[in-house]
């Protein structure tokens, strides 16, 4: 707030903005007390943390180092293991001495290219450059395993309307990355699922006959690689 206060003078503005902090959340066993930080999922709660994170962005920056955030997280890039190790210090000493936060013990870690590192869903690697995270890849899987479920009792034009949501969703999310290969692979898993889903309700003709990718096309079925990418 004191943050907050110093931009904005309107005292209106900063008691909305009190009552967002203060208000509490609802759980499963009620209502519950707010009494530090900014309620996860609020929807100021992504605004309110780049205001209060600024100060750490600018401390770094001064000193030199290359900072790239999103919210909460954050990496640090340097030239040395001793230099990245030094960051980590001035990190800690900032965030928590200074913004009273915490790191996370497990999720603060020193790397590198050739071991690779995860930041936001890609992975980095120096052979791949960014690729989607496995567990990412594996929610879109999942979500595609639901959608194609045989037992569902909808026809193969409202299956097809809600996997080309979520193939459009999650392919753009992910296409910055290299994902050539990966799109591939899973358009191929994608038909297969379709396919599947079509011989179980009986949708075509000949079940014993497998469906060529350009009637899956025809039916309106969107590809990852050629439609996303």
């Amino acid at each position: 707030m004191e943050l907050i206060a110093e931009e904005v003078s309107d005292g209106w503005i900063l008691d909305i903005i009190r009552s967002w902090l203060t208000i509490g959340v609802m759980t499963k066993q009620g209502r519950e007390e707010t009494t530090e930080g900014t309620p996860q999922g609020g929807v100021i709660s992504p605004l309110l943390a780049n205001i209060y994170l600024h100060y750490f962005d600018k401390k770094m920056t001064r000193r030199g180092y290359k900072l790239v955030r999103f919210a909460d997280d954050f990496i640090i890039m340097a030239k040395s293991k001793a230099k990245a190790e030094h960051a980590l210090e001035v990190t800690r000493q900032i965030i928590e001495n200074e913004l009273n936060l915490r790191l996370h013990p497990r999720k603060t870690v020193i790397t590198n290219f050739y071991d690779g590192f995860k930041f936001l869903e890609f992975r980095f690697h120096h052979y791949q450059f960014k690729t989607p995270k496995e567990s990412s890849i594996n929610s879109f899987k999942d979500k595609v395993r639901d959608i194609t479920r045989r037992n569902r009792p909808l026809g193969v034009a409202v299956i097809i309307d809600e996997l080309n949501l979520v193939i459009r969703g999650w392919g753009n999310s992910f296409k910055i990355g290299d994902v050539k290969n990966l799109y591939e692979k899973l358009d191929q898993w994608i038909r297969m699922r379709v396919r599947s889903f079509m011989e179980k309700k009986k949708a075509v003709m000949y079940q014993n006959y497998r469906l060529p990718n350009k009637m899956l096309r025809n039916l309106g079925l969107k590809s990852l690689l050629t439609d996303v990418l």
